[in-house]
């Protein structure tokens, strides 16, 4: 249960530093647009650093960062030991400070949403001569939070700027009933739809002010665009879409993954896995033997070298399948030396596994690979190889239990 919830924490967290880390890059790369195509026209500029704000967000860099932090955390794990569970508590702390306040967040916009849900329905239709009768009807239904009159010329209908801050400009002259009815309707529906956007962005980046500021700074901008129709068009929303399409696709793929790694969809959690018809040679069972030794069990797959508590191992180990070596005997705060050799090109993962099922890890994908253990609990441990490639790979083992 401690190693599922340690998991469970590792993968909140990672997603909270690459939101945050995408969050800012944001507001720097708009800030950086803005200054670079300053003097080029409002309407230009404001599209320009807008669009690569909103795509910053899907490009490759968050994989790169997830993987980066994921080795990290690892290496970390391995080389330290109460130390890093004291970190994982304060990590696991901080992680239920976010959810309170994710929560808290969720639960402030969506009385907000029904509030604005409830007024909706109190619109008043009206034509050119009660214009502040239409006015308040704009405020009640949420569609604009301020109406301001328009005086410019070669223009006729009503017209709304801002993306997050709605306006509403009301043109001089008459308006007909029909046309104000019509003009409700669609800004009631593409309110709703921004109101969607509006509330996932403030969800999914709420502790960070960088985000916050860059979404008023960017709805200031819209705010003050041309004269035409129709803040950001049909072109905007789509990219809009498209960019929440991808960042859910990308929060789906993270969660299926850990799904498979850490809860009953695993499939390498046994230790024989039938793939295609084939299937890895399992442990013998073991006997108990002499404390000293080091070893429990006496099996072809495992040599005793002449140095006490040095142990060799040798498997064929089917893709995605993992072997365990028989058990050994060691003691908390003792190192384990480990070199390993594989087949080049062919990822796997290698270390040890208590009895519990926690186990520590390190990767390899080019063949080799050279790293230590400090052991966390005093007892029987399993040395394991995992195969995450597609092709059967030969593994050898040599590992080492420093005594004193």
């Amino acid at each position: 249960m401690l190693f599922f919830i340690r998991q469970c924490v590792t993968t909140g967290i990672t997603y909270l530093l690459t939101t945050l880390l995408c969050g800012t890059a944001a507001w720097i790369i708009w800030a950086a647009a803005r200054r670079l195509l300053q003097g080029r026209g409002m309407e230009i500029v404001s599209r320009s650093a807008g669009r690569l704000a909103e795509w910053l967000y899907v490009l490759p860099v968050v994989h790169i960062g997830w993987e980066v932090y994921i080795m990290t955390a690892t290496e970390f794990e391995l080389f330290f030991g109460r130390v890093t569970q004291t970190v994982e508590k304060a990590l696991l702390a901080l992680a239920v400070i976010w959810v309170i306040g994710f929560l808290w967040t969720a639960a402030k916009r969506l009385s907000g949403f029904c509030r604005q849900r409830r007024r909706c329905g109190a619109c008043i239709p009206c034509t050119g001569e009660r214009a502040e009768l239409f006015r308040r009807a704009c405020w009640r239904s949420g569609i604009a939070g301020e109406i301001l009159p328009y005086q410019g010329d070669q223009i006729t209908e009503p017209f709304v700027r801002g993306v997050f801050t709605r306006r509403m400009y009301l043109p001089a002259g008459e308006i007909s009933q029909e046309e104000m009815q019509e003009l409700l309707r669609k800004c009631r529906w593409s309110e709703r739809c921004m109101a969607a956007v509006e509330l996932y962005a403030g969800l999914v980046h709420w502790y960070n002010p960088l985000v916050t500021i860059l979404r008023r700074r960017m709805a200031e901008d819209t705010g003050a665009k041309g004269q035409r129709k129709g803040a950001g068009g049909i072109s905007g929303r789509v990219c809009i879409l498209l960019v929440l399409a991808l960042q859910l696709a990308f929060t789906g793929f993270c969660a299926l993954k850990f799904l498979e790694g850490y809860t009953w969809l695993d499939t390498r959690t046994s230790d024989v896995v039938e793939m295609e018809g084939e299937e890895s040679d399992p442990p013998k069972e073991y006997v108990t033997t002499e404390k000293e030794a080091g070893i429990v069990t006496e099996d072809d797959t495992v040599e005793i070298d002449d140095q006490e508590g040095s142990y060799e191992a040798y498997w064929y180990v089917y893709p995605q399948t993992r072997n365990l070596s028989p058990a050994i005997y060691g003691e908390a705060g003792q190192e384990v030396s480990v070199l390993v050799m594989g087949t080049d090109g062919i990822p796997f993962k290698c270390g040890i596994q208590y009895e519990d099922g926690t186990r520590q890890y390190a990767m390899g994908d080019t063949g080799g690979l050279c790293t230590f253990f400090k052991l966390r609990q005093t007892g029987y441990f399993r040395f394991f190889a995992q195969n995450d490639g597609d092709e059967k790979m030969e593994f050898t083992a040599m590992f080492h239990v420093v005594t004193e």
